[in-house]
């Protein structure tokens, strides 16, 4: 069949035929599953902060799991739940790993620092270690730390009004 053809019968000329291919379902299905299983891993990781189990965080992180996980479900990254949990040894690790973030907010608009000195069982001296770092990265980013603070600058996922 010609595109002449093919036009005549209102159909697609071949030509154009590339457009309307279907994906391949087996690599469509391979995406969805390795996708599923990055969620997973980064809810393990979220878990792990949690419960301040620093040892798993290393054998997650070297796995390759994205430490700057953020979960639709709780709302927060893993170094917010260690924070809050006030577990000492899972924030170090979540800290010494590479491209970590603690510029970041939970759902409630709240800083890792903030989380350490206010929830579960407050530690003022995580909160502070937490806080410079805070700072720094907010110098890095070209931010004024007070601007974060009051909500002025916006980061990521910041809580919508």
């Amino acid at each position: 069949m010609t595109d002449k053809d093919n036009k005549k019968n209102k159909g697609i000329p071949l030509s154009n035929a590339w457009l309307f291919r279907r994906p391949d379902s087996k690599r469509v299905q391979q995406d969805e599953k390795e996708t599923m299983d990055l969620d997973q891993k980064g809810e393990e990781l979220l878990e792990a902060a949690l419960e301040g189990d620093a040892d798993r965080i290393v054998e997650l992180v070297a796995e390759g799991v994205d430490v700057n996980y953020y979960s639709p479900k709780s709302g927060s990254y893993a170094i917010c739940l260690a924070a809050a949990s006030s577990a000492w040894p899972a924030t170090e690790e979540l800290l010494k790993a590479k491209g970590i973030k603690v510029l970041v907010k939970d759902r409630l608009g709240r800083l890792p620092s903030t989380l350490a000195g206010e929830v579960s069982y407050p530690d003022t001296r995580l909160a502070a270690i937490l806080m410079e770092y805070e700072i720094e990265e907010a110098e890095r980013a070209g931010l004024e730390y007070k601007d974060v603070l009051t909500g002025k600058v916006g980061l990521n996922r910041d809580p919508q009004p």
